[in-house]
């Protein structure tokens, strides 16, 4: 067994007096110079020059500090038995225990939050059609009183979806707490241990803050205090719409425990520099704010001076948060990396509501601003805050879109343009006989003119391989694309049995079942022409019409505005004059063939299918 890695000499050919050999727990045997060398031991500890023994350490054992686990050489087996490694090798296990929970807890809170959305949107499109018995309300004291609250109410029904998801929530939130984390779990082992063997040398086992991932249990706790604000937002909304006619029904709310939680939030948000919880907690605060004052009536004389006052300090005070958030986003304004990205438009629809009174649209509208989505995998980095974050793709969000965006589209259809040209060219070169082309007993013209071209059958089966092979790969893409938009429309009740289609395969993570709809489609479309070519062209006829029409709406009033000369908001991209040009040319050249599309393709057309 060769044992020496450097000299490449066997176990039996080694002194041991000079080179010990450490026997690993797959069986393996190695030199004590080749594991620490592997082991990169001089980078972890301070080594005695003289004799090569450990003498102390040399670095303390930071976060992601190793690059990658070590392990036997040959077998890749485990060393976190071996107690000359076990710090290094420990060291990288809670590292990549410290990446899988923050890898779930983004993956969870991302489908946490689309879950939430979900039901927010089913509450919203319902209110108009629910019924809304007249009914005493009476939210204040903890958060758990204010749920039985609701929970006792004759719409409960309405909020059994809603409470489902809080639930899941606020599983998923104590699951993420600092006393379940693996690093908290190691650090309460070692200090059992050494307060029971008191007479042991065991040292106190501590850690910085950085090492626990706190950033995302704040995730956890804002979102599960949005799940309140929607089922709230929607039984203040609910009493708002009772129906005309009936006893007035009295609401009263008191939500001191809830901003409580939002402070909490908060504090601890700045504490760990997680800034956007920070700034969540804020405007969290600040919209319980504008929900309690908004049920306030100045008008009602009944009303006692001391609520008054109070009214209008809990508004000023609202107000007060709401600028200190805004002040926060406003220092990464314009940054690559903004944290706060998306919140200055829930603070302007929450001050709006603390300045003008919340109505139930008002509310409608702060509640749908708070759908956000969260996609993080991919490499591993720490930011300035030390906490462990990925990119969720290469490109993520493109920088400055209103510019770039309209300039890749620009750009690539003049390198299509050129490059459809140049093929144009050569096709029109190696045709041939046009007539020859065109009435070919395959009904595929470019079928001929391949074989035109190559003249021998195994060159016309790569050239039109050429042609076959990328529209292959365009049909994943395009397949790809609209069975997402059939799972789009199923979502949103679009579609017949969208609960059926709807469906996201829970491994697989993708919609499946959209997926197998929009395929079987296009294979039966496939076997239309087997009957009947004409049918099949009408079909696809009708299809080309549909887009060219989606087209030719948007730069047809977009054309009309411009020689009416009425204001049209500014863009970042602009093509100045030729918009007009640019406008009219696409506009006549989607009518000509919207038009010509449904003409048949020869003179021999006949009314029969």
């Amino acid at each position: 067994m060769q044992a020496d890695l450097v000299m490449f000499e066997t176990y039996g050919d080694i002194d041991l007096n000079e080179d010990p050999c450490i026997f690993t727990g797959c069986g393996h045997i190695f030199t004590l110079s080749s594991m620490d060398g592997i082991m990169d031991m001089a980078k972890h500890y301070d080594i005695d020059p003289t004799i090569g023994d450990i003498s102390g350490l040399k670095t303390s054992s930071e976060p992601f500090s190793s690059d990658e686990l070590k392990s036997c050489p040959t077998c890749r087996g485990s060393l976190r038995s071996r107690a000359r490694y076990g710090r290094i090798v420990r060291r990288k296990l809670l590292d990549e225990s410290a990446k899988k929970l923050t890898a779930w807890s983004n993956r969870t809170h991302a489908e946490l939050a689309e879950r939430l959305a979900s039901d927010r949107e089913q509450l919203m499109t319902s209110i108009d059609t629910a019924l809304k018995p007249s009914q005493d309300i009476k939210l204040d004291g903890s958060q758990l009183e204010q749920h039985r609250a609701i929970k006792k109410l004759r719409t409960n029904t309405r909020y059994r979806r809603a409470f489902a998801t809080r639930h899941a929530i606020q599983t998923f939130a104590d699951k993420l707490r600092k006393e379940e984390q693996l690093h908290q779990r190691v650090r309460d082992l070692v200090e059992t241990a050494r307060r029971q063997n008191v007479d042991s040398p065991i040292a106190e086992f501590t850690f910085s803050g950085v090492e626990l991932q706190l950033r995302e249990h704040l995730q956890a706790n804002s979102l599960l205090i949005r799940c309140d604000t929607v089922i709230i937002c929607d039984v203040v909304s609910m009493h708002n719409r009772s129906t005309a006619g009936r006893m007035e029904s009295v609401l009263k709310i008191d939500f001191a425990a809830n901003r409580a939680l939002c402070d909490e939030l908060a504090k601890a948000a700045r504490e760990t520099h997680s800034i956007r919880q920070e700034v969540e907690g804020q405007l969290l605060w600040a919209h319980f704010a504008a929900i309690e004052c908004g049920t306030f009536d100045a008008a009602d004389e009944d009303i006692p001076r001391e609520a008054i006052v109070y009214r209008e300090a809990l508004n000023d005070e609202a107000l007060d948060r709401l600028t200190r958030a805004e002040n926060v986003c406003e220092r990464f304004t314009g940054n690559d990396l903004d944290p706060t990205q998306g919140m200055i438009v829930e603070i302007n629809d929450v001050r709006r509501m603390l300045n003008e009174g919340v109505s139930t649209s008002e509310m409608k509208m702060v509640v749908a601003a708070m759908a956000k989505e969260f996609r993080g995998t991919g490499h591993w980095y720490r930011c300035q805050n030390s906490h462990p974050f990925t990119v969720g793709e290469c490109g993520d969000e493109v920088k400055d879109p209103e510019i770039r965006v309209p300039k890749s589209l620009v750009t690539s259809y003049c390198v299509n343009a050129v490059v459809a040209f140049g093929f144009m060219i050569v096709l029109l070169f190696f045709m041939g006989d046009p007539e020859k082309a065109l009435g070919t007993a395959t009904g595929w013209p470019i079928i001929q003119i391949c074989y035109q071209a190559g003249r021998t059958l195994p060159a016309a089966n790569t050239l039109k391989a050429i042609v076959i092979i990328p529209s292959i790969i365009g049909y994943f893409n395009s397949s790809a694309s609209v069975s997402r938009l059939s799972w789009a429309f199923a979502r949103d009740d679009g579609l017949p049995f969208s609960e059926y289609f709807e469906v996201v395969h829970p491994k697989l993570r993708i919609p499946i079942r959209a997926l197998a709809l929009t395929t079987t489609a296009s294979m039966l479309l496939l076997l239309v022409p087997i009957g009947s070519a004409v049918a099949f062209n009408a079909i696809v006829s009708l299809a080309i019409v549909g887009l060219y029409f989606s087209y030719l709406m948007p730069c047809l009033f977009a054309f009309m505005q411009r020689l009416n000369g009425e204001t049209i908001a500014p863009s970042a991209y602009s093509w100045a004059r030729w918009g007009v040009v640019l406008y009219g040319s696409a506009s006549v050249y989607a009518t000509f063939v919207i038009i010509w599309i449904c003409f048949p393709t020869t003179c021999r057309w006949s009314l029969r299918i």
